[in-house]
């Protein structure tokens, strides 16, 4: 039997796929008191308030017809914002190039967190570039790998 999650993944993920977005992630969350079903929706020209608000009138009654949360919540549907986790394969290969933030585990060249461009990744390893240094970093000590916003470009 499926999670009200679950379900709520799978109908999200059909009505993105026929807006042309994709998601992110779908989240059930309990805040100050209210029951909240966050789902967060991409695309690869990224996302503006306006897709967030044509999706979340494209889901709200397809979600009221099937039902898959029993209780009263409230529909919150978001971008990944401008400091996103990069969390597979596709999304390291989205943003090569890019300005990120890599926090480990436990300390890789005496820091735990290590910024600089995103400049090769492998299965074993990422490697960051910032002023002219190398960094080589095993994805076995990476907690998160974030998007950092770049003011120099």
């Amino acid at each position: 039997m499926k999670t009200p999650v679950q379900r709520c993944k799978e109908i999200a993920e059909k009505v993105a796929f026929d807006l042309g977005y994709e998601v992110y992630q779908v989240q059930l969350i309990r805040e100050t008191g209210n029951l909240i079903l966050r789902i967060t929706i991409d695309h690869q020209e990224n996302i503006s308030h306006e897709d967030c608000e044509k999706f979340s009138k494209a889901i709200d009654p397809v979600l009221d017809l099937a039902d898959p949360i029993r209780s009263n919540y409230y529909l919150e549907v978001s971008s990944p914002g401008l400091e996103r986790e990069l969390r597979n394969d596709r999304d390291l290969q989205r943003f090569l190039g890019y300005l990120v933030k890599v926090t480990c585990s436990k300390a890789v060249m005496e820091q735990k967190k290590h910024v600089g461009y995103l400049s090769v990744f492998d299965q074993e390893s990422i490697t960051l570039e910032h002023d002219g240094n190398q960094f080589i970093i095993p994805r076995a000590m990476i907690k998160i790998i974030q998007l950092e916003i770049d003011w120099n470009r």
